[in-house]
């Protein structure tokens, strides 16, 4: 190859090279068999050079073989960022929305968790997740679990991240109700036994004997003294027995499971919605809102307490830090003074009834409780099977 050739190479980068090529209008674009010279018309416009062997640069093989080099490398160069936009938008679609499975009778937690046919099991490894905006965690209709379930992350506006339902039959039920298997019962000494429990007790401060509550003791065997004793200690109940506690007691041993615990805890996180979960045998609060949480949804829900532990049980307690929220719904509600006379036909101690708005009660003071009952759009409408009370502690 010619010097002047080389020189005029060294004068044409790539991208000016590429910028020359003109296509011709009666062709498509080029593929490398057929050659840039028979798909391009090259145009020249520093006086027409010429090669050493005195004839035009476009017509010169070497120049054209140079110049077929340069037009490659720009279509690839071309084509990476092509690829590269596409993956980018391929990335993007992967960050979007995504819906996850909890099945506890169906699932484990090595699954994706991103099909109903590949569930995760526990409450424990959703509370360990991250979600995105617009992210959906379905939990299975008919399965029981006996944890918390507390939020780690927060939607955004017109993204909530939402917790809800998927199958048929009963709503998803986070509940403390633990019976114990009837084989799991072993003799300690005399009239103590034990049976174990799972991991996630950490605390019992209540235990069902048939239909009796029992008595908590301090852990200690020779504490077990009377019918319905019982403690916690290093992973197994303990309870007084004269033989079998299975049959001693004539009916299940129920050790509860979320003692001192919310069954929903929301601290500190917004642009939430809940829906059909059924929440009961918790001895503090059913959904437990605090901190600088807003944008929050609750619908279709009951939580009943159904332990004896005093005012402590509360089916709905808001809790938060100044200023306050300024969007919470609780959906489909009838909300009274008192905890009777509920029915569309009763209007006395009511204070309102709530379809699909956001609800907004006269309050006399910093510490206010109202009491309220789910119902459906039927009619006349059915309400639910029990009253859960809603314990307001702003700052005023």
């Amino acid at each position: 190859m010619t010097n002047k050739t080389s020189a005029a190479k060294a004068r044409h980068s790539v991208a000016e090279v590429g910028a020359r090529l003109k296509p011709c209008p009666s062709q498509s674009l080029p593929t490398r068999a057929a050659g840039v010279h028979g798909a391009f018309a090259l145009r020249m416009t520093e006086d027409n050079e010429m090669s050493d062997n005195g004839v035009p640069l476009d017509r010169d093989p070497d120049y054209i073989e140079y110049v077929e080099r340069c037009y490659w490398q720009r279509e690839l160069a071309s084509s990476c960022v092509g690829l590269a936009v596409l993956l980018f938008l391929l990335c993007a679609a992967s960050a979007s929305a995504t819906t996850y499975y909890v099945s506890s009778s169906t699932g484990s937690d090595a699954n994706a968790g991103t099909s109903s046919a590949t569930p995760w099991q526990t409450i424990a490894h959703v509370n360990g997740q991250t979600f995105l905006p617009g992210d959906s965690i379905f939990f299975k209709r008919g399965d029981v679990w006996n944890e918390s379930l507390a939020p780690g992350s927060s939607g955004s506006a017109g993204s909530p991240i939402t917790f809800d339902a998927y199958g048929t039959g009963a709503a998803p039920n986070l509940t403390g109700y633990y019976a114990v298997p009837t084989t799991a019962w072993v003799l300690v000494t005399g009239n103590a036994w034990k049976a174990a429990v799972p991991a996630t007790f950490t605390t019992i401060n209540f235990c069902l004997f048939g239909s009796l509550w029992g008595q908590k003791v301090a852990a200690a065997s020779s504490n077990l003294v009377a019918p319905g004793n019982f403690y916690l200690a290093n992973g197994f109940v303990y309870v007084f027995s004269t033989g079998n506690p299975a049959n001693f007691y004539g009916g299940a041993i129920v050790p509860m499971a979320l003692s001192n615990v919310p069954v929903i805890n929301i601290t500190g996180k917004s642009w939430l919605t809940f829906q059909h979960f059924l929440l009961n045998w918790f001895d503090q609060y059913g959904v437990f809102v605090q901190g600088a949480s807003d944008h929050l949804a609750f619908a279709n829900m009951e939580a009943d307490s159904m332990i004896p532990q005093g005012t402590q049980p509360l089916g709905f307690y808001f809790n938060e830090s100044g200023p306050g929220p300024g969007d919470i719904k609780i959906y489909n509600d009838e909300v009274r003074e008192n905890d009777y006379g509920w029915g569309q036909a009763n209007d006395r101690n009511l204070l309102g009834r709530f379809n699909t708005q956001t609800f907004s009660l006269a309050r006399l003071a910093r510490t206010q409780n109202y009491f309220l009952r789910l119902y459906d759009s039927s009619s006349p409408p059915r309400y639910s099977r029990y009253s859960a009370a809603l314990h307001v502690d702003y700052p005023l």
